[in-house]
């Protein structure tokens, strides 16, 4: 009985082994593997020969942890999950994020671990996968020349090496000889780093939209996947606490014969409700820039209208020198953010131990006014009573001292800024949410090491990660200016039941607004009167700013031609695929009231709260109010037909696409 149950435990042993299945690289037979489930695997993985559950893993071995930690097991973990896999390949890039010199840089080395991430589909694979035919488009591009080259020197690595051109810059000869060993990690991160730094990548690694997309585009020569990879680095840099993802800007440009623009990125598909891309005024492509990168007149893509508060830390640990930089740094928003009587309005406090209010929401409307109560500021140098100074803010922003009603669609936010804890006798976090349930925004901004990161994001607006901003130090407030314009100009306006809020937009402009959703798959009445000129709606339940996606069709080959054109109205007018997350034109159209606009939306079933609408201006002046019903109500009548069902053509319109496109064909 024994030699029966001896060679069943023998079995048991190795069946772990004898359940794996040999595989070797397409192109170069003297790479061997066996084929493993992805997160097991402490090598290269391949794309051959294998089942779809697993892939093909060339061992390689692990690397020693003798180096300083860069990136954290609990911060990768929570990124990419914790596998064997994982755990072997943070090893790597730790290692390169010291090669590159950038542990200390949190916006540079999250933009390092987005673009892997990015390239490898968050480490399941290290070479892109297709058949012999997809690759075969490749053949004529990325410096190929020969039938195959497309699959044989296909995306590999960490940076995604593609092509003839970028292999041979690599210089490495045995790649060239076997080009599947770029998907090698120590290979890949060799790659990596030497990229990285021959091409200074760290200046455009700046947590920012326009210095992403100038990255990516330096990197890959297109704007290919560049939304998945913008969504992963604005992910990585919550996830390590460097920063929120902002929209930034780059070198001036000529605008026009008259004015003088810079370089923004504009959002793309995929990114179309992102508050970190987009401008006012949009012009030509930017010389050497990717396609949706434009010059333009501003940042903003809304009109800008808030009831703004600043709160500024005038203690003693911040010294007259960086106090005065913050002064300027106040005075460079105000000139940014549309301070007029009808338009924003802005209450400034200067606090240490003693509190300073230099300005009401009702006094001293415009710009030069508010310039000089900021020029007047005092600058302490005591103690830091952030309690207090939120405590007057409450006072600042009470209906006595001039917040506008809600229906005047003005949103109310203000910005602490502080480098230290607060000490004085007012408990800060409970005066906040006293702010919080007024439907006040707080954006906090801790400066430098010595803050309360648990008081600042309690005080802050929730979630911390998307209103609190970390700054290094005082002299680099300057360089976050776009952040500040972004996060002011990008607020959502408030729409409470049974209420009405009015607002105002130029052309191509955009107005949001933000409504409360109560029950699971109950519909909901969106109702815009317009005033005077006529607008355009879009709704989504999880991006705050609902744009209009045809404006955001970018691409790096020639213009569109009439048939793509044609082919992209077609697909509109007849998709119904809208989800919780799609974004399509909910204009009525065929309506028979000209001055009202209806959308009627249902509640998904999840924990979504709140549907948030873009309203776009459509002539130069658009003034319109926004209220909404629940159509649940006996008295709201919701048997108007839905514009997010199917919008039908008439036969007209159907012939004169058809025509279009029979013209198109003919002209190519």
């Amino acid at each position: 009985m024994k030699s029966p149950l001896l060679l069943l435990a023998l079995l048991t042993c190795l069946s772990p082994a004898l359940g794996q299945t040999a595989c070797e690289a397409k192109y170069d037979k003297t790479i061997k593997g066996n084929c493993s489930l992805k997160s097991q695997c402490e090598g290269a993985l391949l794309s051959v020969g294998c089942s779809d559950e697993n892939s093909c893993c060339v061992q390689r071995a692990p690397l020693a942890t003798s180096l300083p930690v860069c990136i954290s097991d609990a911060n990768f973990n929570n990124l990419y999950s914790d596998t064997v896999r994982t755990q072997y390949i943070r090893r790597y890039l730790n290692k390169a994020l010291n090669d590159i010199n950038v542990c200390q840089n949190c916006v540079a080395k999250a933009a390092f671990l987005a673009i892997a991430a990015s390239m490898t589909n968050e480490f399941t694979t290290d070479e892109a996968m297709g058949t012999d035919a997809q690759f075969s488009a490749d053949d004529n591009k990325y410096g190929n020349t020969q039938p195959g080259d497309g699959g044989r020197l296909r995306r590999r690595g960490y940076f995604g090496i593609r092509g003839q051109k970028m292999y041979e810059s690599l210089s490495d000869s045995e790649i060239m000889e076997s080009p599947e060993k770029a998907a090698f990690p120590d290979k890949a991160i060799k790659i990596a780093t030497m990229k990285w730094t021959m091409d200074n990548m760290t200046k455009l690694a700046d947590g920012t939209m326009y210095g992403f997309s100038m990255l990516w585009y330096l990197l890959t020569g297109s704007i290919d996947e560049l939304a998945d990879a913008v969504k992963r680095y604005a992910e990585v840099l919550r996830q390590l606490e460097c920063t929120t993802l902002h929209t930034g800007q780059g070198p001036s440009c000529e605008y026009n014969s008259t004015h003088t623009g810079h370089c923004f990125a504009d959002c793309i598909p995929e990114l179309e409700d992102a508050e970190y891309c987009g401008c006012d005024g949009k012009g030509e492509r930017c010389p050497h820039s990717p396609p949706h990168v434009r010059c333009c007149l501003g940042q903003c893509t809304s009109e800008i209208k808030l009831d703004l508060g600043f709160i500024l830390d005038a203690s003693g640990s911040i010294g007259p020198t960086d106090y005065e930089r913050q002064r300027n740094f106040t005075k460079d928003i105000l000139q940014l953010v549309n301070v007029g009587p009808n338009k924003t309005h802005v209450a400034i406090i200067n606090y240490s131990a003693k509190i300073e209010t230099l300005s009401l929401l009702n006094q001293y409307y415009t710009i030069n006014e508010k310039l000089n109560r900021v020029n007047n500021a005092t600058y302490f140098g005591e103690a830091t009573h952030t309690g207090e100074a939120l405590q007057e803010a409450n006072r600042v922003f009470s209906n006595n001292n001039g917040p506008r009603p809600t229906e005047d669609g003005a949103p109310k936010v203000i910005f602490l800024i502080t480098d230290g804890q607060s000490n004085g006798a007012v408990p800060p976090i409970p005066v906040a949410a006293v702010l919080k349930q007024r439907d006040i925004h707080i954006f906090t901004v801790g400066v430098g090491n010595g803050v309360n990161l648990n008081e600042l994001h309690a005080i802050c607006t929730q979630p911390w990660r998307e209103n609190y901003l970390p700054i290094a130090n005082y002299s680099s407030l300057e360089q976050r200016l776009s952040q500040f314009v972004s996060k002011s100009c990008a607020e959502p306006i408030n729409v409470g039941e049974n209420s009405t809020v009015t607002g105002e937009c130029a052309k191509d402009k955009y107005k949001f607004f933000k409504i409360i959703i109560k029950v699971i798959g109950n519909k909901t009445l969106i109702t815009v009167k317009n005033f005077n000129g006529k607008v355009k709606l879009f709704h989504s339940f999880n991006g705050r700013h609902p744009k209009d996606p045809t404006e955001f069709e970018y691409s790096d080959d020639k213009p569109k031609t009439l048939t793509t054109l044609t082919s992209l109205i077609w697909a509109r007018h007849y998709s119904n695929d809208i989800g919780e997350r799609g974004f399509e034109p909910k204009q009525r159209i065929g309506r028979t009231d000209e001055d009202e606009v209806t959308l009627i939306v249902d509640k998904p079933s999840n924990n979504t709260e709140f549907v948030y609408i873009g309203v776009k201006g459509l002539e130069e002046q658009n003034r319109f109010a926004v209220k909404f019903d629940d159509c649940a109500n006996a008295n709201v009548d919701c048997t108007k037909k839905s514009t997010s069902s199917v919008i039908k053509m008439n036969l007209f319109s159907i012939i004169i696409l058809v025509f279009i496109s029979v013209l198109s064909r003919m002209s190519n």
